[in-house]
C-alpha cells in the first residue's frame, strides 16, 4: 500500500475501472463516494427496510429528514467505535 500524509491508501482495480488516478480530483472523489453509497444502501436489506418504514409512515419531510440524518449519525458513530476498538 502506498502511504499519503500518514494514510494508507489503495489503489483498487476492478474489471470495470482498469486505472485510477493517484492523486484524484475532489469531485472524482466525491463520485467515488456517492456511487459507493447508493450501492451499500441498496445491496443493504436492513437500510431499504428501514427507509421504507420511514417513507410510509406518512410522516412530513422534517420528521424524514430527522430520522434519516439520526439514522446516519448513530452509523457513523459505530463505524468509528468499531474502527477505535480494533
Amino acid at each position: 500500500s502506498l502511504y499519503l500524509w500518514h494514510w494508507p491508501a489503495y489503489l483498487v482495480l476492478t474489471p470495470d475501472r482498469t486505472e485510477r488516478a493517484l492523486l484524484p480530483s475532489l469531485w472524482a472523489v466525491f463520485m467515488d463516494y456517492v456511487v459507493l453509497g447508493t450501492e451499500h444502501i441498496v445491496m443493504g436489506f436492513d437500510h431499504l427496510l428501514f427507509l421504507l418504514v420511514v417513507l410510509s409512515a406518512g410522516w412530513g419531510w422534517r420528521y424524514v429528514l430527522i430520522a434519516l440524518t439520526t439514522f446516519t449519525a448513530v452509523s457513523l458513530a459505530f463505524l468509528l467505535l468499531e474502527a477505535w476498538i480494533s
